[in-house]
C-alpha cells in the first residue's frame, strides 16, 4: 500500500500545474519505485517528470506539507513495513530490510521509520509477526 494516492491531490484552478505534478509524482513513485535507489535526488525525479526541483519542492510543500526527502522516505517506510510484516522475509536483518527499501544508512532508516510509524523497525516486526503466529 502506497502512502499516497493520486486522488488525494487538491483541486484548485490556481494551482492546477502543481496539482498535476503531484499526481505525476505519486504515479511515478508507485509504478517505477525510484525511492528504492538510496542515492535518489530531487533532480533525478524532476528530470524524469520534465519538471524542476523548485516546482517539486513547492508542490510537495503546498499539497502535502512535507519536503522531498520526507515524501521519498514515506514510500521507503511503506516498502519496509511490507517486508517486515511478511514471514517470507523474516530471515532478513533489519539492515537488509532498510537496504531493500531504499535507505542508505541505519540512522536514516530508524529516524524515518519512527517518524512515520511511531515505533522502531524491530518492535514493528515483532508486533506483526506475533500477530501472525496467533
Amino acid at each position: 500500500m502506497a502512502p499516497f494516492s493520486s486522488a488525494t491531490a487538491i483541486r484548485n484552478p490556481h494551482t492546477a500545474g502543481y496539482n498535476t505534478l503531484i499526481e505525476q509524482l505519486i504515479i511515478y513513485y508507485q509504478h517505477e519505485k525510484p525511492y528504492l535507489n538510496p542515492k535518489l535526488k530531487v533532480d533525478d525525479v524532476a528530470s524524469k517528470l520534465n519538471s524542476s526541483q523548485k516546482a517539486i519542492a513547492i508542490a510537495l510543500r503546498v499539497y502535502k506539507g512535507i519536503n522531498f526527502n520526507m515524501f521519498t522516505n514515506q514510500f521507503r517506510v511503506e516498502a519496509a513495513r511490507f517486508l517486515l510484516g511478511n514471514p517470507v522475509f523474516s530471515h532478513y536483518s533489519i539492515m537488509d530490510i532498510a537496504r531493500n527499501s531504499g535507505f542508505g544508512s541505519k540512522q536514516s532508516f530508524y529516524t524515518a521509520f519512527e517518524q512515520v510509524t511511531g515505533t522502531n523497525p524491530g518492535q514493528y516486526r515483532k508486533q506483526l509477526l506475533s500477530r501472525l503466529e496467533k
